[in-house]
């Protein structure tokens, strides 16, 4: 790459990067291109150089930062050994991308339908590979409900959207990692537990059927 060309690649990370720094605290129509320049140390026109319009740049941070946290995540959740290691996995995902995951949760309502898609296809992908673990760790037939693997994204996005009531600073995940892995724990051994009464009170509704 010449001098130029990486000049030109710098910047325009520069511009994403001073972006989404704006977006996660004070939300995309709370922030012009004004600020975003200002705040980056550019002219005003540069932006327009490098995205034709604020909706192509809000495009550009999601797709580049749903793409390597993917890229980050999903290959060592594939080898994940135990669920908790899966949950580790998925939630230092989170805290290394806190800052566009909040940006995410927050303004989730004023994306493109394309943008939303790509967010929920990630959100997919990772949901059903928590399904197949909890599968495995539950014994849970193929037709029955599961709803862990929606728990902890719930969890997640709530501490997200607020995070501002739960930290002054720092990570929120980081802060309530054991907090949110214990939740889905507990729910998962609760759902054991009951499975486990529902058995006996099959196997003892057989026995007396049949005396």
């Amino acid at each position: 790459m010449n001098s130029r060309k990486q000049m030109k690649e710098i910047t325009r990370n520069k511009i994403t990067e001073t972006a989404l720094k704006l977006f996660s605290r004070k939300g995309i129509n709370n922030v012009s291109t004004i600020e975003i320049a200002g705040s980056a140390g550019i002219a005003h026109g540069t932006i327009f150089i490098h995205f034709a319009t604020k909706k192509e740049l809000i495009s550009e941070i999601v797709e580049k930062n749903l793409t390597d946290f993917e890229d980050g995540i999903i290959l060592q959740v594939r080898e994940a050994n135990s669920f908790s290691e899966l949950l580790d996995i998925i939630l230092n995902g989170y805290e290394k991308y806190e800052e566009f995951f909040i940006f995410l949760v927050r303004d989730y309502f004023y994306f493109e339908l394309n943008l939303k898609r790509r967010i929920m296809a990630c959100k997919m992908r990772i949901i059903s590979l928590l399904k197949q673990f909890i599968k495995l760790i539950t014994e849970i037939e193929e037709n029955q409900p599961i709803v862990e693997q929606y728990l902890i994204f719930g969890v997640i996005e709530f501490y997200l959207q607020h995070k501002d009531f739960f930290v002054d600073e720092g990570s929120i995940i980081n802060r309530l990692k054991d907090q949110i892995k214990s939740l889905v724990k507990n729910s998962i051994n609760h759902r054991l537990l009951n499975e486990k009464d529902d058995s006996l009170s099959t196997l003892q509704r057989t026995k007396a059927e049949g005396k």
